[in-house]
Order: structure tokens, then C-alpha cells, then sequence
């Protein structure tokens, strides 16, 4: 569990590196139950639910707009069969978002495509942002808006790092930028030691690991305890690994978000944060990220 304390207001390097805790919520998009994915309005579900961390996809439009959407096409989440990437923020600026998941069966929401700008905004002082930024030619830009609302110790960038010197160059590349990287990584058999031992080198604080089994799971949850690093994990039904699924543990919490945190898996990114804030005991967390 968070602690209500004031640490829970400290930069996100300082966040993670506090032990006192056990668990902490990442919504996926969002919390977006009730209303859109990655809007404003699922960000701030997310805070009033007292969730630590929000997941955005960040995208640029065809006039050099930053905005936050996940597809490459509106179809799913507008109804539209288009490119986002080639219009213009004016146009994109006045799409209705549908709700939920979305999809043709998915009533409109409130909401429309938000700028990054709308979102950082939102988030500034009230909870750590977790981006996905849909190209790595988009950082340098991200890393303009970040700074420009002052929230450079309160988001991570990740980004896909398959081998020791894609993951080197990931976190030079981010540390340049002013930005905390955070490897996505597949830790294979045996490879727990070299994958833990490279983030310790390169000074990754966290990595998001996806495994094969079970086993393997626990053994790098054991070295990156050992380390002082932390571990973000998802229980997405499309790609949970081992089988630990947000399905699950609608049946049984513990054997999944509890098995998790057990195995020193802390940052754990669901698409049922309301539901993880309860097994986690937290209905009213302050504001995560530093105030301003």
C-alpha cells in the first residue's frame, strides 16, 4: 500500500525509491471506465480514484501537434477510418471520443482528442505519467512539453529495448533529453542476472519486463529487489505475462495483484484500476507527483 504521507508528493525517482510501499496502481489509457481513453477525463478518474500512475500514448499530427491517442487509425476509438497522423490539429481538435474501449457498438463520450499539452496540464502535481510515445522521433518534442509544464521528475518515457546496447542508448538518449527512461524488456531464460545487472549500469530505476513463465517472473523479482530497482508489470488481458490476467483477478485479487507484489512487482498497469485501488486498501491517495 502508498503511504498518505508526504512522500507520496516527491519526484518519481524519489517515489521509487521509497520501499515503504508495496503496490501501486499504472491505468492503463487512463482510467477510462464511464468515459474515453486517454482524455482528460480518464486522467482525471484516475486521480480521483487516487491512482499513482496514468499510461498516455502520445502521437504528433500533421502540423506538428503532440496529442494523445493509442491507434494509428480513429476508427476504433471515433468511428473514423482515417490516418490521425495526416490531418491538421484543427480538424483532429474536434473529434468526439467513444467511450470505453470503444468500437462501433460504444456510445460517444464528452470527450474529444486531447493535446499532450491538455493532459500534462491536468496531471501536473496530481499524478505520475507513464508514456508511450508512439515513434522515438517524438522525444525531443515530448521532452519540450514536459519541461514546459514543469513535470520533468514526475513522468517516465518507455520505449521497446531488446539487447544491452538498445538499452544503453535508450537511457543516454533520455538523460540527454532531461527525461527518466523506463526499458520495456523481454527477460528470457536465464536471463535475469544480465538484464538486472545492464539496468543497474546504465541507471534505469525501472524496468516493464515481460516473461515466459512463472519462474522466470519471480527470479528477476528477486534480483531486482535485491537491486533496489523496481519492476512494472502488466495484467492487461491482451498482454499479461504468465497468465496473471486483470480477468483473473476479478475472481481472485490476491492470487494475481497480491502474487505480484509478493514477487517485487510493484508497478502494476491494469485496465481495472478501480478494482486494484481496492485490493490495495486505497480510496483517497494526495496527489502523487510533486506539487507545483
Amino acid at each position: 500500500m502508498i503511504p498518505s504521507s508526504p512522500a507520496a508528493f516527491a519526484p518519481l525517482q524519489e517515489f521509487l525509491a521509497d520501499k515503504s510501499w508495496q503496490g501501486a496502481t499504472v491505468a492503463h489509457r487512463g482510467a477510462w471506465q464511464g468515459t474515453a481513453e486517454n482524455s482528460v477525463a480518464a486522467v482525471e478518474r484516475a486521480i480521483a480514484l487516487g491512482v499513482a500512475f496514468a499510461e498516455i500514448d502520445v502521437q504528433e499530427s500533421r502540423d506538428g501537434q503532440l496529442f494523445c491517442l493509442h491507434d494509428m487509425s480513429l476508427m476504433r476509438t471515433a468511428g473514423l477510418p482515417v490516418m490521425p497522423a495526416a490531418l491538421d490539429w484543427a480538424t483532429l481538435g474536434t473529434v468526439r471520443l467513444r467511450k470505453g474501449a470503444g468500437g462501433p457498438d460504444a456510445a460517444f463520450s464528452d470527450q474529444t482528442l486531447p493535446l499532450f499539452d491538455q493532459i500534462l496540464e491536468t496531471a501536473r502535481g496530481r499524478i505520475y505519467l507513464d508514456i508511450d510515445a508512439k515513434s522515438p522521433v517524438l522525444l525531443p518534442a515530448i521532452a519540450k512539453a514536459v519541461r514546459r509544464h514543469g513535470m520533468s521528475d514526475a513522468v517516465n518515457v518507455k520505449l521497446w529495448a531488446t539487447g544491452p546496447s538498445e538499452i544503453a542508448a535508450l537511457r543516454a538518449r533520455l538523460a540527454d533529453l532531461g527525461l527518466i527512461a523506463k526499458p520495456i524488456c523481454f527477460v528470457g531464460a536465464g536471463a535475469s542476472d544480465a538484464v538486472a545487472g545492464l539496468l543497474a549500469d546504465v541507471g534505469a530505476p525501472m524496468v516493464e519486463a515481460f516473461f515466459e513463465d512463472w519462474p522466470q517472473a519471480e527470479a528477476f523479482g528477486a534480483r531486482m529487489m535485491d537491486a533496489g530497482r523496481d519492476i512494472f508489470v502488466n495484467t492487461l488481458d491482451q498482454i499479461a505475462s504468465t497468465g496473471l490476467t486483470d480477468t483473473h483477478a476479478l475472481q481472485d485479487a490476491d492470487a494475481v495483484w497480491g502474487r505480484l507484489m509478493r514477487a517485487g512487482m510493484r508497478l502494476m498497469q491494469t485496465d481495472l484500476p478501480e478494482a486494484l485501488q481496492e485490493h490495495l486498501g486505497q480510496t483517497s491517495l494526495p496527489a502523487a507527483a510533486p506539487a507545483h
